[in-house]
């Protein structure tokens, strides 16, 4: 090979070299400059919020991140667990994804679920792209809305809906909330032929407690009580505050010997509890009435009147106890 023939890295082309030579040139070149890589995905600017329209988690607002990805089923393993018997153990996975034919986007994919993962209708065979405003059923029973918003609009839509379902005070659910959830929990009930059971609790001589301390002292056991509930209950459980003092807790899943066992473990762990304000403490105690729903075919409104006449019983029996 000659001078001039001879490969110089210095040139912009290797023009001047023929046959294998200029593909050995062109390598020895990819090789020095280095490979050109394709520039990373950006993260989207809007950000994915999942609010569930059916099922267990009806009424609640899932925010994730920006690109973040999130796994949702019923089992432990589930990123977001959803405590309904429908759902697969990993059921489904919502992910960002730039490779999608429409461009970068959130999709959602079926993780191999047995009662499949719909999309406006469409069952999800492969990764599916998702658009603001879609509706898409986990199975039979669960389904929430897909949404884009910026970070401030989803603090905004999620703390409105957190408003409207939680009571600012004690963190439970709200009366509204509990309505439409016991219809729900009595419509399971129906399919599966499972046991639904209420309680209802009241903090005893709580007026005592406001005269004698004040209202914000009064504030402090609500919130002390309810914290200490919910650590005994199950994730399922849902612990609403009916109104003032009133409390209650929705139970799928137990008959009413279970219950009532429940409601006197509630009982003696508020029992046990010493409320600290200002230089003292603070001790109350509850009354419970327990109830279970005797044909899933009654009216919601009967389990609870039920449950109210039971607790109007302890009441009469000297409070502090269960019946």
């Amino acid at each position: 090979m000659s001078s001039h023939d001879a490969y110089d890295p210095d040139l912009p082309e290797p023009t001047r070299i023929r046959g294998k030579e200029r593909v050995t040139a062109n390598l020895y070149e990819l090789i020095r400059r280095g490979e050109p890589r394709a520039p990373a995905p950006r993260a989207p600017k809007n950000r994915a919020t999942l609010l569930f329209i059916e099922g267990p988690s009806a009424g609640s607002v899932l925010a994730l991140g920006p690109g973040e990805s999130v796994t949702l089923g019923r089992g432990l393993v589930a990123q977001h667990r959803i405590p309904e018997d429908t759902l697969s153990r990993e059921h489904a996975r919502i992910f960002w994804d730039a490779s999608l034919p429409e461009g970068p986007g959130y999709a959602i994919e079926d993780l191999g679920s047995t009662q499949g993962t719909w999309v406006d209708r469409r069952r999800v065979r492969r990764p599916y792209p998702l658009s603001a405003g879609q509706r898409v059923h986990l199975g039979p029973h669960v389904s929430f809305r897909f949404d884009l918003h910026d970070a401030h609009e989803q603090r905004i839509v999620a703390g409105l809906h957190d408003a409207a379902m939680r009571d600012a005070l004690t963190g439970a659910y709200t009366r509204r909330y509990f309505h439409e959830r016991l219809r729900s929990e009595l419509s399971y009930a129906r399919r599966h032929d499972v046991p639904v059971a209420l309680i209802m609790l009241d903090l005893d001589h709580f007026k005592n407690v406001n005269d004698s301390y004040g209202h914000v002292a009064g504030d402090t056991v609500l919130r002390v009580v309810a914290a200490q509930l919910k650590t005994l209950l199950r994730p399922e459980d849902v612990l609403i505050r009916y109104g003032g003092e009133e409390l209650c807790v929705l139970l799928r899943g137990l008959d009413l010997s279970n219950a009532y066992l429940l409601a006197e473990r509630l009982r003696r762990a508020v029992k046990g509890l010493r409320v600290p304000y200002e230089e003292g403490v603070i001790r109350v105690t509850i009354s419970a009435g327990v109830a279970a729903a005797q044909d899933p075919d009654e009216p919601p409104q009967m389990l609870v009147e039920r449950a109210d006449e039971a607790l109007y019983l302890a009441k009469e029996r000297g409070r502090d106890c269960v019946c």
